[in-house]
Order: C-alpha cells, then sequence, then structure tokens
C-alpha cells in the first residue's frame, strides 16, 4: 500500500513537471515568435508635402501601394557618324512620379488611414491653395526606419480629382521636380515660387537668413491642421 502510494505520489510531481515544462516553452516561444515578428516587420511609409512658401505640411491618410515611379529622363543624343552611330550624353531631366488614383477619405476612420494622415479635403485644399499661390512644394517619401526614399522640391503639373458614393476623394496629381536657380527663390519671399531673378538687396537677405528645411525636420514635425 505505501509502495503504490510512492508511485501515485511520484507520478503526480513527474505530470507537474511536465505541465510546467510545456508551459514554459510556449511563453518562451510565444515571446521569441512576438521578437521574430517585429524583427521581420517591413517598414511602413509616408509621404509628406511641405510648403516651402508657407511652411505648412499635409501627410497623405492613404499610402498607394505599390508606391509611386519616380522617372529619371536624361536628354541623350545619338549622331549618324562615319563609322556608326555616337551617342552623346546630356544632362539629366527634371524628375517626374504621378500619384494615380489616390484615395483621400474625409472624416473616416479607417483601419488602413496613417495614424498622422491628414483629412483627405484638408489634403486637397492644400494643393489648391499652394498651386494658386504659385508656391514650391517638397515631396519626401520616408519609411518608419529612416529610410529616405524621395526629398525633392516640386511643382504640381496636373491634379484632378473626384467624389466617390460615400463622400470620398480619388485624386490623381501630377508631379514634377523643381530646381532652383538663384537663392531669392529658396525663400519664396518676393518671387511667389516663380524662377525668376530679384534685386541684389534681396538675394544677399535671402542667402544670410533663409535654409532649405532638412529631411528630418519635415519628417519628425508635427503636421498642422486647420
Amino acid at each position: 500500500m505505501k509502495q503504490r502510494l510512492m508511485t501515485k505520489q511520484a507520478d503526480l510531481q513527474k505530470l507537474a513537471v511536465t505541465r510546467a515544462t510545456k508551459f514554459a516553452d510556449k511563453i518562451s516561444h510565444g515571446l521569441v515568435g512576438k521578437i521574430l515578428d517585429y524583427a521581420e516587420r517591413k517598414p511602413t511609409t509616408d509621404i509628406v508635402f511641405h510648403s516651402e512658401l508657407t511652411d505648412e505640411y499635409i501627410t497623405l491618410p492613404v499610402v498607394p501601394n505599390p508606391l509611386p515611379t519616380i522617372n529619371e529622363p536624361q536628354a541623350n543624343e545619338t549622331f549618324n557618324g562615319l563609322r556608326g552611330d555616337i551617342k552623346l550624353i546630356g544632362p539629366l531631366g527634371l524628375r517626374t512620379l504621378t500619384l494615380d488614383n489616390i484615395l483621400l477619405p474625409i472624416n473616416k476612420d479607417y483601419s488602413f488611414i496613417r495614424g498622422n494622415g491628414s483629412d483627405g479635403l484638408q489634403c486637397l485644399q492644400f494643393f489648391q491653395a499652394q498651386r494658386q499661390m504659385k508656391a514650391v512644394m517638397r515631396i519626401c517619401i520616408i519609411q518608419s526606419d529612416g529610410n529616405e526614399i524621395l526629398n525633392m522640391p516640386c511643382v504640381i503639373n496636373d491634379l484632378s480629382y473626384t467624389y466617390d458614393k460615400i463622400g470620398d476623394i480619388k485624386a490623381t496629381i501630377g508631379i514634377e521636380e523643381y530646381v532652383y536657380t538663384n537663392t531669392s527663390t529658396t525663400a519664396q519671399s518676393s518671387t511667389g515660387g516663380e524662377n525668376k531673378a530679384t534685386d541684389t538687396k534681396a538675394t544677399t537677405t535671402s542667402t544670410t537668413t533663409t535654409k532649405a528645411p532638412a529631411t528630418s525636420s519635415i519628417a519628425n514635425k508635427k503636421v498642422k491642421k486647420k
């Protein structure tokens, strides 16, 4: 009888150890799995527009997937020579990209909206206002891991949009690189974004008091809400 009790006690202890081991393994694997998931998680992306005239910012509420294609043309030419064709390498052209049929939700709380995204109507009004003022904007495509895909002064050549059945905006935006040709246009204090020369005094003032915004400040600065 005593031997049977001792055997039963040993079996219970063994069962308790087995259950404790399984529980510990479960917790361990769960933590390891979470760490691996975090390590393998793909970085998120934000598309930010900054007005270099009014210093306003907007962040697109929905990032298109895939990201827009960036076109980098180069004006190469081919000449017919006596011994065959000759390639003349030309200067790089202005970069372009198109945000095609992007969704700009208005007063919505969709799960896929970026946490720091601006309202869709605010985005549309921002683009319209900046174009009306002939302002140069800067587009930044930045990933959460710090990788900078694009940081480019730009203008909007084309803007078309429509409202869907539930009141959200779908827009197509044609964007082209803007290249500054003098220091005064960097500040845009007197040119209104037009790329033209100004008097020497204005140029000197702009050179000493203004700087183009750094990418980090655009990425980290809070988006202004209306």
